[in-house]
C-alpha cells in the first residue's frame, strides 16, 4: 500500500514500461493523488474507483471491501435493547498532523463524555486506530478486546475510518459528517445514517433509548 507517497507514480511508471506487473491495495480509505501507475488496484469501494479513474482510467481496478481484523458476529448480541455500548473509531488523525479533522474528533469526544454524563447506563469507549494504541482516550474507556463488551448491542460512531468495513458487521453505525464530506458519497454507499456534530449528542440519547 503505497499510493500516498509521493514517488510511488514515478518507480511504477517505470515498472510499467519494463512490463513488470505491479498490484496495490488500498492502504485505507484516502483519496490520495489520482495518478497513479499500478498494473491493478484494489480499493474499497465504487467511489475510491471514480475518484482514481479520473486521471488513471487505464488501471484495472478491483472493487473489494477488506477486513484488517476477524472477530466472531457471534460474540455480539444485536438484539438486545437494554444493554448497549456505544465505540467510536479512532482515527489517527492528530498524529497525521490533520487538523481540521482532529478538532473535529475533539468535538466528538467532548459530544461522548457529554452523553457519559447524562446517561450513566450506557458503556462508552473509543476504540484506538492501530498506529495511535498509546494515544489520548478524552477520558474515555479505551476499548482493548471486544471480549470486553461481549454480549451488548453495539453502535459504533465513526468519521471518515477505513474500520468500517472491519465493524460493520457487528452493530450499527452512526457517521459524523460536517459540510465537507458526504458519508453516502465516501463510502460510496445509500442509506447510511449521518448525523452533524451539533446534533450528536441529541441523536446518540435517542438511539440508546429506542
Amino acid at each position: 500500500s503505497d499510493e500516498f507517497e509521493a514517488g510511488a507514480y514515478v518507480m511504477y511508471k517505470k515498472l510499467h514500461q519494463k512490463k513488470v506487473f505491479s498490484y496495490n491495495t488500498a492502504h485505507g480509505m484516502s483519496y490520495g493523488c489520482p495518478h497513479l501507475y499500478y498494473s491493478s488496484f484494489q480499493v474499497y469501494n465504487k467511489s475510491q474507483k471514480k475518484y482514481y479513474s479520473l486521471k488513471s482510467d487505464y488501471v484495472d481496478y478491483i472493487v473489494k471491501e477488506r477486513k484488517n481484523i476477524n472477530i466472531d458476529k457471534n460474540l455480539i448480541n444485536l438484539e438486545n435493547k437494554y444493554n448497549i455500548a456505544v465505540v467510536y473509531l479512532e482515527a489517527n488523525f492528530k498524529k497525521l498532523n490533520m487538523k481540521y479533522e482532529s478538532n473535529l474528533e475533539l468535538e466528538i469526544i467532548n459530544v461522548l463524555n457529554d452523553v457519559n454524563k447524562i446517561d450513566k447506563q450506557v458503556d462508552i469507549y473509543i476504540k484506538l486506530h492501530p498506529n495511535n494504541l498509546n494515544g489520548d482516550t478524552g477520558n474515555l474507556n479505551k476499548l482493548l478486546s471486544f471480549e470486553k463488551i461481549k454480549a451488548k448491542k453495539i453502535i459504533f460512531l465513526c468519521y471518515l475510518s477505513a474500520a468500517y468495513y472491519d465493524y460493520k458487521h457487528l452493530g450499527n453505525f452512526i457517521f459524523v459528517e460536517d459540510d465537507y464530506v458526504k458519508s453516502n458519497t465516501f463510502y460510496g454507499e445509500n442509506n447510511l445514517v449521518s448525523v452533524k456534530i451539533d446534533k450528536l449528542k441529541e441523536h446518540i440519547l435517542e438511539r440508546v433509548h429506542n
